[in-house]
């Protein structure tokens, strides 16, 4: 790497044109791929990599569309996108099952929640890590739309 391609606080740019390329091809090769076999539900996939130096790299990843063992990417018809998210004292776990609150059982203990999704078709069971803990009954659940919502009280440590 040549000094000219630094910049002035000594960090690398990095190549975003071609990133952005290679993003663009691997969504247009996966709609493709989920019309081809009838795929209806919307597919999205996200991440954030955050680098602290030397090996230090958090990845987090969201969504659908899923990463197997052998580095493909894939949607997955069934796994329901689940999002935690704390906001002062509560954890609020959302879930999009796409089916209605009668079809939904869960239960919870202070760091896990199982839901159980349960239509004609199928019965399926999603297990969810809570971090913070909860105290597991102040439970509150809401359905709207195939979206739950739990709600939780996070515990004091």
């Amino acid at each position: 790497m040549t000094e000219k391609e630094r910049k002035d606080d000594g960090s690398v740019p990095l190549p975003m044109k071609e990133l952005e390329e290679i993003v663009r091809s691997l969504i247009e090769r996966i709609m493709d791929d989920m019309h081809e076999d009838g795929f209806e539900k919307p597919a999205f996939y996200g991440f954030s990599v955050v680098y602290n130096g030397a090996d230090k790299a958090e990845v987090q990843q969201f969504g659908s569309i899923k990463v197997g063992d052998n580095g493909f990417f894939y949607v997955s018809k069934k796994d329901p996108v689940v999002e935690c998210t704390e906001v002062d004292d509560k954890l609020y776990v959302t879930v999009d099952t796409g089916v209605e609150i009668d079809d939904i059982s869960f239960s919870a203990s202070g760091s896990e929640l199982e839901l159980q999704f349960e239509t004609e078709e199928q019965v399926f069971t999603q297990h969810v890590e809570l971090e913070p803990k909860v105290d597991p009954e102040s439970s509150k659940m809401t359905c709207k739309n195939g979206i739950v919502e739990i709600v939780f009280q996070i515990l004091d440590e």
